[in-house]
């Protein structure tokens, strides 16, 4: 059946100007699937932003960093309401893949982030699945504000090292269950 499914953050977050902001999350997939890349593929999933309160929404293809990006378009003529967008597509063989999305476009902006799925009219597949969605910088040096000792509101800031930089988590990490085809 045709479906047009959502999971969005319920807060924006502002994107700091004085560091790199990358945005990161796992995901398994599994649409239905052609193959095509004359036609396109029946089912699929896209990553959008608003920077206007949830109003408008913009893909995130152009944000996309690393790991797996979008693979092919979705079809125009199966109703599918992400009909001709670049999508994440067919399947992942049901392991997890990370994505990353460099937010430096976005710096200064007030941000939310959301998970769209889209489907068409005929067979049903397991959907998309996400999971550890966290919007993080890393530093060579520890700013003052999140150096160990101090604490930031609502508890410690959480630290985690990448490549011998030290990275903080600038939003709330998200845990999503799967978007449900409805």
């Amino acid at each position: 059946r045709i479906g047009d499914s959502v999971v969005a953050m319920a807060n924006a977050i502002s994107v700091p100007t004085s560091s790199k902001v990358l945005l990161q999350f796992e995901h398994m997939f599994d649409f239905e699937a052609l193959n095509d890349s004359l036609i396109g593929e029946p089912d699929g999933g896209v990553i959008e932003y608003s920077i206007d309160g949830g109003a408008n929404w913009i893909d995130s293809k152009a944000l996309i960093s690393g790991g797996r990006g979008y693979e092919n378009f979705i079809q125009l003529d199966q109703f599918n309401p992400l009909a001709g967008r670049w999508a994440f597509v067919g399947t992942t063989s049901l392991v997890y893949v990370s994505t990353q999305l460099d937010l430096t476009p976005l710096a200064g902006q007030s941000v939310q982030f959301r998970f769209r799925m889209g489907t068409d009219k005929f067979s049903d597949r397991l959907g998309w699945l996400i999971d550890d969605v966290a919007i993080y910088t890393c530093v060579e040096t520890i700013p003052a504000e999140v150096a160990p000792s101090r604490k930031r509101k609502g508890g410690t800031w959480d630290l985690f090292s990448i490549l011998g930089m030290l990275c903080f988590i600038v939003a709330t990490r998200w845990r999503l269950s799967t978007i449900a085809k409805r």
